[in-house]
């Protein structure tokens, strides 16, 4: 297997352990918009790509913010078929003001889970770079 086939299978566990741990954590359906990207620019870097809403998931709002914007309440709201209308949306975006919200922290969880993979994931590039050494000597 090619170095660079470990590492779209290493971007796929990680996107799999961001759904697993969003699916039971948040009632939201926000990690289908997920994208895990890797580069390499001398240091392999995994990207994870979350939808905006999700940075009011892992930190909450506090009470006395500002209203938030008011796209993503609609949104939100028709997702879960409460009506968009004016009025409604407003008192939507008062009350989460007023009140805040509470935080949720996913990405802790998201991050134990990888370090917990980091072994098995170590030793398939471990396998593929000595399978390439020795290829390269046995020519």
């Amino acid at each position: 297997m090619e170095i660079s086939k470990i590492v779209m299978e290493f971007s796929k566990d990680i996107m799999d352990i961001v759904r697993v741990v969003m699916e039971s954590n948040i009632d939201s359906d926000s990690y289908k918009n997920l994208k895990v990207i890797a580069k390499n620019d001398g240091d392999l870097v995994f990207d994870i790509i979350l939808n905006d809403y999700l940075k009011f998931i892992e930190s909450g709002r506090r009470k006395g913010a500002d209203m938030p914007p008011v796209e993503p309440i609609v949104r939100w709201a028709r997702s879960r078929g409460i009506p968009t209308d004016n009025s409604t949306i407003f008192l939507i975006r008062r009350a989460i003001s007023r009140d805040g919200i509470a935080p949720r922290p996913f990405m802790a969880t998201v991050m134990e889970q990888i370090d917990l993979n980091m072994p098995n994931w170590y030793d398939k590039i471990f396998d593929e770079i000595t399978k390439l050494i020795n290829d390269f000597f046995n020519k």
